[in-house]
């Protein structure tokens, strides 16, 4: 068996220590990875909350004042005009 020189052990150990050293900043951005995709899943959830309660809100708004729509420029409800065509509900 061959002793090591110094210099060749402190390569080595510099290599032990590189690896440990990267490995550690894999676990770390792994973990930020994780918080970011239960952070995501959180808005997306959320998202759709909103979409739901809005479409809940439109429905009450048209049940309140007829078919229609609201002007994003004047927040004023529009009502819907129907086609000649069109037979009311």
């Amino acid at each position: 068996m061959s002793q090591l020189t110094n210099k060749e052990k402190e390569i080595i150990l510099k290599f032990s220590k590189n690896y440990i050293n990267l490995h550690n900043q894999i676990v770390s951005v792994e973990g930020e990875i994780k918080k970011l995709e239960d952070k995501s899943s959180c808005l997306i959830q959320e998202l759709e909350d909103c979409r739901l309660e809005e479409t809940n809100f439109m429905e009450l708004l048209c049940k309140k004042y007829g078919p229609g729509q609201i002007n994003p420029m004047n927040l004023c409800w529009e009502e819907k005009k129907l086609a000649e065509y069109e037979l009311p509900k």
